[in-house]
Parts: structure tokens; C-alpha cells; sequence
């Protein structure tokens, strides 16, 4: 008669606990450093990442002013090809033959080149310059920040192209400059004329006529508010806003307004 054999029981003894404590440990420090060796990995992958995904022109500058490296919106913006972006020299796109370099003033106070923020490693707020690119002209916004590695002084240059941005900025200016200078000369012929007609130099108005042209007067005031208004905008995107403070009587504004409904 076959009779199974009994499964053998494991005698746990105080050597084989230890063991197995041992072996626990062992495979718990493996197992965080190959978490530890997996870290650095993940943040340069997310690094690059954020880099490759950036609208703004990213590169990184050695001494001798050559791109180490630079992402695919730095090269967009400068034409470049980006199989040859460490050969080039940055001097070559920010002041080359047919560019120059403009001076800039940092918050202390102190003027400097951009040329000279790269060679002394030098901290360069923000600045618009424009250059001739693939012969088309270009307004280019840049930042540079000096970074300090082990191996060597390296550049963050970071860029945007801010052509279209300046560009709408002109057109607003040309139509706010347009719109008060051709608004101001046919109401400054209104305004005379109303207030003409309210003198009774064209014949006594009676008081329903009167009333009438007043409010003509008043709407054509409004109006002029209004450019007036348009020239502070305008007066305020180029720094040259001046504000008149003076008490106003909020009934007498909010009368009119009800009025002029």
C-alpha cells in the first residue's frame, strides 16, 4: 500500500532567523540603490523634457561663447540646424557683422554689453534687441544667467521671439495716434458751432430748442472724454502718464450718467 510521504517541517532556530534577517536587509539595501541610481535618471529625463517641450529659446554657453547645447525652439528661432548648434559661435547670432551689441544697465546701476555678460559671466536682465536673421529683421527678447558647474563656467541663455508682440504694439499705437488726432479736429468744429448756436448768435432758441443743443453739447463733451481717455492708454503704455487728482461730486456724475441715458 503507498502511503505519501509527510512534507518535512522547517526547524527555525535562532541562526536561521538571523539569516533570514541578513538576507531581508540585503535585498532592502538593494533595493533602495537601485531606487537611488534610478533618480538621477528620471530627473535628467525630466529636465529634458521640459526643455524639448519649451516655447522659449533654451542653450547653454561655454566660455569661449559656443553653444554646448540648445533645445529645437532655440534653434527655430535663429534658423539653425540643430546638428551643428555645437559648432557655432554665439557671438556670430547676437552681434555679428551686420548686428551690434546694445548696452544694457543691470539694477545696480552698472552699463554692460551682452558680449560682456557672456565673457565675465555676468547677470543679464531682460532686453529686446533686434537683429537680422535668414535677412529678415527680428526683435529678440534674452536673458542671461550665469551658472556655476564643477567642470567649467557655463551661460543659461534663455530667448523669445517677440516680433509679433512688438509688432502689435505698433499697430495699437498707430490706431490710438490715428483715432484722437482724426476725432479731434471735426468735434473742436462741433463744439464751436454748439456753442454758437446755444449764444443765440443764429437766432434766440426757445427753451425746447435750447435743451436740445445742450445735450448735443454734452454728448459731444462725452465723446471727447473719451478720446481723452484713449491718449492716457497711450500716454501710459510709454510711460508718460501724469495723473490729475481733484474732488468730483459723485451725484452730479452719476446724474449726468443717468441722463444720458
Amino acid at each position: 500500500m503507498y502511503c505519501p510521504a509527510r512534507p518535512r517541517r522547517l526547524k527555525i532556530t535562532p541562526n536561521t532567523e538571523k539569516h533570514f534577517d541578513q538576507t531581508k536587509m540585503t535585498n532592502t539595501q538593494h533595493t533602495g540603490t537601485v531606487q537611488q541610481a534610478s533618480k538621477p535618471e528620471t530627473l535628467q529625463e525630466q529636465l529634458r523634457i521640459i526643455q524639448a517641450a519649451s516655447s522659449d529659446g533654451i542653450a547653454l554657453i561655454d566660455a569661449n561663447n559656443h553653444i554646448v547645447e540648445a533645445n529645437n525652439a532655440f534653434s527655430n528661432i535663429f534658423g539653425l540646424d540643430s546638428t551643428q548648434q555645437p559648432d557655432i559661435d554665439c557671438a556670430e547670432l547676437l552681434w555679428g557683422k551686420d548686428n551690434n551689441t546694445p548696452e544694457v544697465e543691470d539694477p545696480s546701476g552698472h552699463v554692460f554689453t551682452i558680449q560682456q555678460a557672456l565673457e565675465q559671466h555676468q547677470a543679464l536682465p531682460y532686453v529686446e534687441i533686434d537683429l537680422s536673421i535668414t535677412a529678415l529683421s527680428r526683435s529678440i527678447g534674452l536673458t542671461i544667467t550665469p551658472l556655476t558647474t564643477a567642470n567649467q563656467p557655463l551661460s543659461l541663455l534663455i530667448v523669445r521671439d517677440v516680433t509679433a508682440m512688438r509688432e502689435t504694439v505698433r499697430l495699437k499705437s498707430n490706431f490710438l495716434s490715428m483715432i484722437t488726432h482724426e476725432l479731434r479736429s471735426p468735434l473742436n468744429a462741433i463744439h464751436g458751432y454748439l456753442d454758437l448756436a446755444l449764444s443765440g448768435i443764429g437766432g434766440e432758441l426757445n427753451q425746447q430748442q435750447q435743451e436740445f443743443v445742450q445735450r448735443a453739447r454734452s454728448s459731444s463733451e462725452h465723446l471727447y472724454a473719451l478720446i481723452e481717455d484713449l491718449l492716457l492708454v497711450s500716454r501710459a503704455d510709454s510711460g508718460q502718464a501724469r495723473l490729475n487728482r481733484a474732488l468730483v461730486s459723485l451725484q452730479e456724475i452719476v446724474a449726468d450718467a443717468i441722463e444720458e441715458l
